[in-house]
């Protein structure tokens, strides 16, 4: 998962996409519980819509969208997510800076882009910076 990711980070979409299909070929072919591997369900969305596969990437989110309709509830680490997936920016801002007040700070032992995946889901440059500062400020917080 982590050479995905990289390939997504350095936009390589297509063989993002090609090597997630063959690794994980039961997301791929949307046959997994989304309770279970939901995180997985969001970069693969991501992945595709690089990649402009959007009847996939529809059916992941009517996938996603019927888990969320039942009890279940977004873990506040994929919001921000689900809320670029679904192209909705005001939900995707404050949702990412609610991530930082929840007091999460990114784990390079789960994933090494963390910090370039969510600041690369702010379009806007100076919110962008905005939350990259806040970041450094709760990093450095702990020293």
């Amino acid at each position: 998962m982590p050479y995905i990711m990289g390939l997504y980070q350095t936009q390589q979409y297509s063989a993002a996409k090609r090597l997630f299909e063959k690794h994980f070929k039961a997301v791929s072919a949307l046959n997994l519980k989304v309770n279970e591997h939901i995180g997985v369900y969001l970069l693969y969305a991501m992945i595709l819509k690089k990649v402009e596969k959007r009847n996939k990437v529809q059916e992941i989110r009517a996938l996603i969208t019927d888990y969320l309709n039942g009890q279940a509830k977004l873990d506040i680490r994929y919001q921000p997510f689900w809320y670029s997936l679904n192209e909705e920016p005001e939900k995707l801002t404050t949702s990412i800076f609610k991530l930082l007040d929840s007091g999460w700070l990114p784990d390079a032992n789960d994933n090494i882009f963390a910090v370039e995946m969510y600041s690369g889901l702010i379009n806007e440059t100076a919110l962008r910076n905005k939350w990259l500062q806040q970041l450094r400020a709760a990093q450095a917080s702990l020293d």
